[in-house]
């Protein structure tokens, strides 16, 4: 099991949340987790409204900090821009970020954060490449979504607002 996949360093976190004074402690928690659990695949549930962008740009500040890349795509080319405007992740449609990565315009390694946005609406023969890639070049991946897009992603705790983590 990966113990080690794009771990933000402590004061990374610190800084990320110095900057962010208005992080709930819901979010605090899903950054932390997210930023520390060093599994190759984390899991990002909650429901629109509960700011799960916001979230995601104290993790990019923390895995940048923590000289991570983070990339980002989401299924509808809408998507894309606002989660680059909502999180500062350089975003991009799946179907563009695949095609780049199998022309090398694009790449990932075990410097890369990937996140997938509406990650539960990816059909399967969109999502498996990606992940196989990431899995294959070491990247972490964090799937991203509201739980009515999630019918197809199981998660292990979804008992509360905000359901984090798989286990690989």
């Amino acid at each position: 099991m990966d113990a080690d996949r794009a771990v933000a360093s402590p004061g990374a976190l610190a800084s990320a949340f110095d900057a962010r004074p208005s992080v709930s402690p819901e979010q605090a928690h899903v950054v932390t987790e997210i930023c520390s659990s060093g599994r190759s695949v984390d899991v990002l549930v909650a429901a629109a409204g509960t700011g799960k962008t916001f979230s995601l740009d104290a993790a990019q500040e923390a895995w940048q900090r923590t000289s991570y890349r983070v990339v980002g795509c989401a299924l509808a080319a809408s998507a894309a821009p606002e989660l680059q405007a909502g999180s500062g992740i350089p975003s991009s449609p799946i179907a563009k970020l695949t095609l780049d990565l199998e022309r090398d315009r694009q790449w990932l390694d075990r410097r890369t954060v990937l996140v997938i946005d509406e990650a539960g609406m990816v059909g399967t023969r969109a999502l498996a490449p990606l992940l196989q890639t990431a899995v294959a070049s070491g990247a972490k991946v964090v799937l991203v979504g509201d739980p009515k897009q999630l019918p197809e992603i199981k998660t292990e705790v979804c008992s509360h607002r905000w359901s984090v983590g798989i286990r690989s």
